[in-house]
């Protein structure tokens, strides 16, 4: 489910190709494009999203993206983590993880 003015910025790129992105809105863009299968939408917030992680976001970003079985993002999320596993391991969000993603 996504919000009306999501429906109405895919509707703007549809016409305009122009897309307003920001971290108040990328999920809801994402959830969108991926129901109406828009690529072009989904690999321009993945490269939002790829300028702005960090260790304190990585893992809901993860899972959010696991959530709408966005594979294209994941790899690069996983080398993240790989990288800075110590300071990740500090975070809250470590600490709420399901055994599941943890083992992977």
């Amino acid at each position: 489910e996504f919000e009306l003015s999501t429906l109405e910025s895919l509707l703007e790129y549809a016409y305009s190709g122009k897309l307003q992105i920001e971290e108040r809105n990328i999920q809801d863009l994402m959830i969108g494009a991926n129901f109406l299968y828009i690529e072009t939408v989904m690999l321009e917030c993945a490269q939002f999203m790829r300028r702005r992680i960090r260790v304190e976001n990585v893992l809901s970003l993860l899972i959010f993206c696991k959530s709408i079985a966005y594979k294209e993002i994941d790899q690069f999320l996983l080398r993240f983590i790989d990288k800075n596993v110590i300071p990740i391991s500090f975070t809250s969000e470590f600490h709420e993880l399901s055994i599941d993603l943890l083992v992977r």
